[in-house]
């Protein structure tokens, strides 16, 4: 009788093995579920990339408007006509600082990563390097320059 147990002790047990086979397929799994969890925020990642995108565009075919609003303004000489175009205006920049646009600083010192130097003037009464003139407003989306601002500076 010692043999008969003995030979069955040496045998693998059927538990064991679907043990096993179990912490595999566990394992599969939980790869797996890493996985798509991953994907599903590259997708997530790829849309909000094409909807800024997007928006850049927009603004970028935008911006020239504007530009020309405020030119036109300059030119406008009637009370009654300009309080109805700033009321214009300023709707036309609100809606666009509602998808995020922003209008880069320019009163202080010159920033080569947010301002474009054209032309530069010897002044004795302003410190060098210091915006004298905007001829062109910047505008960021976010941390992105969307168009860097066209200033004159000091020398």
């Amino acid at each position: 009788m010692d043999e008969t147990k003995k030979t069955e002790e040496e045998k693998p047990k059927p538990k064991k093995k679907w043990e096993d086979e179990y912490n595999n397929l566990l394992k599969i799994a939980q790869y797996q579920k890493a996985e798509f969890e991953n994907y599903k925020k590259r997708e997530r990642e790829s849309v909000q990339n094409a909807f800024d995108d997007g928006k850049v565009f927009a603004i970028r075919v935008i911006l020239p408007l504007m530009d020309a609003l405020h030119e036109a303004r300059k030119t406008m000489r009637d009370p009654a006509d300009l309080e109805g175009f700033d009321v214009l205006a300023r709707k036309f920049k609100d809606g666009l600082e509602s998808l995020g646009l922003i209008e880069i600083p320019t009163d202080g010192k010159f920033d080569p990563h947010v301002h474009n130097a054209v032309a530069v003037e010897a002044r004795e009464d302003v410190a060098p390097d210091t915006i004298i003139d905007v001829w062109a407003a910047g505008y960021m989306l976010g941390k992105k320059v969307i168009r860097p601002a066209v200033v004159r500076l000091s020398k």
